[in-house]
């Protein structure tokens, strides 16, 4: 049960540095020179890429932001 924890707290960290990178890079762009990429492996490990559109930024901030808490109050119940 331990390990099971110690895993747990450790994904969570890593996704909260991931997480707050994110925020950072969005904070830290004065001009909203921001691009926001996905992409995905498909077959034979092509890579399929993606940019979205930057009007939707905002909401992007949001959603990090709602992660950021949610991390947040699961590594206080552990």
């Amino acid at each position: 049960m331990e390990k099971d924890k110690i895993i747990k707290a450790a994904q969570l960290a890593d996704d909260l540095k991931k997480v707050n990178r994110a925020l950072e890079v969005f904070d830290q762009s004065t001009t909203g020179q921001v691009a926001v990429r996905v992409s995905s492996r498909v077959t034979d490990g092509e890579m399929m890429f993606a940019y979205l559109p930057k009007c939707i930024a905002p909401a992007i901030c949001q959603v990090l932001a709602e992660a950021k808490n949610y991390i947040i109050k699961e590594m206080e119940e552990l």
